[in-house]
């Protein structure tokens, strides 16, 4: 089979192939077949409809919606329409309705879509709190009891040896606090984090033992926290309410309880489908984890892999779907999860494989699948992954970024890496644009300095040293984007506005510009390859698009009165009126 030995991308909206595809669309010799009430076009065998293009361009993200009035848009959200059916058809052509890859992608989409549907259908389940539960949990995890923490937290674990030879020199603990701890809430006061819980100190990685039983005023050993280190004391206890944590102790007690009602659940069906494990596929998998420290599936071989681990009616788990949904936590497949004998096997299935295959037999068995509904989704779904695998293949598969063409691409593109310029500027911010014009007139006619004018009448109350003085940094460039980008583009001493920006007027003069500076290659790489990869496969994409457009125009047909009726004036009016909003 040929495919097109064309690069690729994914810029569905792209003004360059877009124009080139509905040109190619509406080029033909051959007179259009007589338009049906509601199609907008036809592409092969298959028509577009009217509602289909109006939810397509009501559906579209504000930034990618057309820019164009009138037959313009309705022509853009079209053409970004086709291309999909484009795909399609090139798809049907490659026949990967047949490609394993899909049908994979297709059957674990299905699967989950059935049982997603089956247990939406179930009626809710119904789990009380109790207060002896509420009160025992408080108990349990002692929130009687709060302890205010004071801390010291430092980068380095030699810094906390530093603070604990001080501190045993007699130096005091709040000083110590304000100079080295890069805890900002509490530096400041002498080290004083506030009253913690258990609960609370178990999220802070201080073990309970040290909550438990490190005295009142006693400094604690250095506690590593999440890569930092903590020197700590206990200044003095109080007694916790039950009434400030019933709330949120009930909330984690009903989730308990419910997650193990669905549990129960599953373990229910389980018993009505005869789930069972098949002792020669157990025998089998615990032979291999004997042999190696973690268990692969590539350490079966392929008649071993389908060997049946749990069998139930008319259906089985093997041996290398249970290794393989064990993987799914890596982190616990390493430490030989659900490896080391039956009841670890019996125990790891129910969570990985048993709840979900035991929930799809369970939607079979309700006709789920065969539901017309759920057919279409069915088709829907294989439609799209053969669209995506199409995109794959002459897309993602063609982009790649070599290390040399990344650098190069850094070195000619500073601009995308350099970080944002910062200015110093004199700025009057005014509510109004009368009372800018005003205050512009007094410029002109020399009877006040702008910083004269600002230090009166400026409504903007992060300006730095004094009133007018303003100093913009990088992300202010999304925090106040028109001054910024008003700012960018001033001569330097130059008064400009007035200009609406967020809060008001403003008149501003550029006093200064610090260029911002160009990080090493070393720290842009991954951004320079993902930048230079997206140029790729746009630039791949369009040129996919021009293969198949000129492939295909001869199967494409556009109704041009359907395409305004179903896409009318008003609503692209709309559509463009929300951009501001």
């Amino acid at each position: 089979m040929r495919r097109l030995s064309t690069r690729s991308g994914w810029g569905l909206y792209s003004r360059l192939f877009i124009v080139s595809l509905f040109t190619a669309c509406t080029t033909t010799s051959e007179e259009p077949p007589q338009a049906e009430p509601g199609v907008v076009a036809r592409i092969g065998d298959t028509i577009l409809q009217a509602g289909e293009l109006r939810d397509f361009a009501i559906s579209t993200p504000q930034n990618l919606r057309s820019k164009q009035e009138g037959t313009a848009a309705r022509q853009d959200y079209l053409r970004s329409l086709l291309v999909k059916h484009l795909l399609y058809l090139e798809a049907q052509v490659w026949e990967l309705q047949e490609s394993m890859e899909v049908q994979k992608r297709v059957a674990a989409s299905w699967h989950q879509h059935l049982i997603e549907i089956y247990r939406n259908e179930q009626p809710p389940i119904q789990v009380e709190v109790d207060e002896e539960e509420i009160r025992g949990y408080f108990e349990k995890n002692d929130l009687g009891r709060q302890r205010q923490l004071s801390g010291i937290l430092v980068e380095e674990e030699s810094q906390a040896q530093e603070v604990l030879a001080k501190l045993a020199a007699g130096e005091s603990f709040e000083d110590l606090a304000r100079q080295y701890s890069v805890h900002k809430g509490s530096a400041t006061q002498g080290g004083v984090w506030g009253y913690i819980s258990r609960q609370q100190a178990r999220r802070l990685k201080i073990p309970d033992e040290v909550f438990r039983e490190l005295p009142v005023g006693v400094l604690s050993d250095i506690l590593p926290i999440n890569k930092r280190y903590l020197v700590m004391r206990f200044l003095q206890d109080q007694p916790g309410s039950l009434d400030e944590h019933r709330s949120r102790i009930r909330s984690v007690l009903h989730a308990g309880k419910l997650k193990e009602a669905k549990r129960e659940q599953v373990r229910s069906l389980a018993r009505e489908f005869d789930w069972k494990i098949e002792s020669a596929g157990l025998d089998l998998l615990l032979k291999k984890a004997a042999a190696y420290p973690a268990v692969h599936r590539q350490h079966f071989s392929p008649r071993e892999a389908i060997q049946p681990l749990f069998t139930y009616q008319g259906d089985q788990v093997t041996v290398g779907e249970y290794v393989d949904a064990l993987w799914e936590d890596a982190g616990r497949a390493r430490a030989g999860w659900g490896m080391k004998d039956s009841a670890a096997v019996v125990a790891a299935a129910e969570p990985t494989v048993m709840e979900s295959a035991i929930l799809l037999a369970a939607a079979k068995r309700a006709g789920i699948p065969e539901r017309p509904a759920e057919q279409d989704w069915l088709e829907q779904t294989r439609w799209e992954f053969m669209v995506r695998q199409v995109r794959k293949e002459e897309v993602e598969d063609k982009a790649a970024v070599s290390e040399e063409e990344a650098k190069e691409f850094y070195q000619s593109r500073e601009d995308l890496f350099r970080k944002s310029d910062q200015f110093d500027l004199i700025e009057v911010l005014v509510e109004t644009q009368e009372k800018a014009q005003d205050l512009l007139a007094t410029l002109e006619r020399g009877d006040a300095t702008l910083l004269d004018l600002a230090q009166e009448h400026t409504i903007r109350t992060e300006s730095q040293e004094e009133p007018g003085k303003v100093h913009l940094h990088g992300r202010d460039r999304y925090v106040n984007p028109q001054l910024y980008e008003a700012v960018q583009a001033a001569e330097m001493e130059e008064i400009v506005g007035p200009v609406q920006v967020k809060g008001g007027y403003s008149l501003f003069k550029v006093l200064r510009r610090t260029q911002g500076e160009l990080p090493p290659f070393s720290k842009m790489a991954r951004r320079a390859h993902s930048l230079l990869r997206r140029q790729k496969e746009d630039r791949i994409f369009e040129e996919l698009i021009d293969e198949l457009l000129e492939k295909y125009q001869d199967r494409i047909t556009i109704y041009q009165d359907e395409l305004e009726a179903a896409l009318p004036d008003t609503l692209i009016q709309r559509l463009a009126a929300t951009e501001g909003d």
